[in-house]
């Protein structure tokens, strides 16, 4: 079954965020990140899922809240 994820672009990460820049996610993440537009979810598989549930922000063109579903 497939679980949605959605990023949305943030001004401000808190001190205690999980962060990881784009260069720090495995290959089947990374080429999801094409796919994301801001606040709409992503239907990604689990084991992609799993890779996102590992951060909370992450830093691409700008910072993004990563949010699994």
């Amino acid at each position: 079954m497939d679980t949605s994820v959605t990023m949305r672009p943030v001004d401000a990460v808190s001190a205690d965020s999980r962060v990881r820049h784009v260069d720090e996610l495995d290959w089947p993440a990374k080429s999801h990140l094409s796919q994301f537009e801001p606040d709409e979810p992503v239907d990604v598989d689990e084991s992609v899922a799993d890779t996102f549930r590992r951060c909370d922000v992450v830093k691409f063109t700008e910072y993004y809240e990563v949010t699994v579903d």
